[in-house]
């Protein structure tokens, strides 16, 4: 049989240390649902919206693809979509956009990112992802 003080000695060093445990469990779960709830810079910035000169380059990409998609096996066709493509679109705005993405680099991945989704729904049988605008 247990003495009675080794028994209540015992029990009273339990309970701390279960409350130790609890709390270090309450501290990681916190943590976690910290990390889950807030999205990682990098994922923030490929779900941002574009901006207007975003939007125009998504658009002339999208534009360029489907002209070298569509019209490679018709060169008359082809070159005329690429004269109405360079009056369509302003080269001098173009490249000040480039330049500025330059300056930041990650901005492309917003970029890249709906490119690629709207070229996925290209991809998709019966699809027209007519909507290159952006978000």
């Amino acid at each position: 049989m247990t003495h009675p003080v080794g028994l209540r000695a015992s029990l009273s060093i339990r309970p701390t240390g279960f409350l130790t445990i609890c709390l270090y469990l309450l501290l990681l779960a916190i943590a976690v649902l910290q990390s889950c709830e807030r999205p990682s810079p990098i994922e923030k910035e490929k779900k941002r919206t574009l901006t207007e000169d975003e939007r125009y380059i998504v658009k002339l990409y999208m534009k360029i693809t489907e002209i070298e998609e569509n019209l490679q096996d018709n060169p008359e066709l082809r070159e005329k979509k690429w004269d109405e493509l360079q009056r369509e679109f302003d080269p001098d705005r173009v490249r000040r956009i480039l330049l500025e993405l330059e300056k930041d680099p990650d901005r492309w991945l917003a970029i890249y990112g709906r490119i690629s989704e709207l070229l996925e729904r290209l991809e998709e049988p019966g699809s027209t992802a007519t909507d290159s605008t952006g978000h």
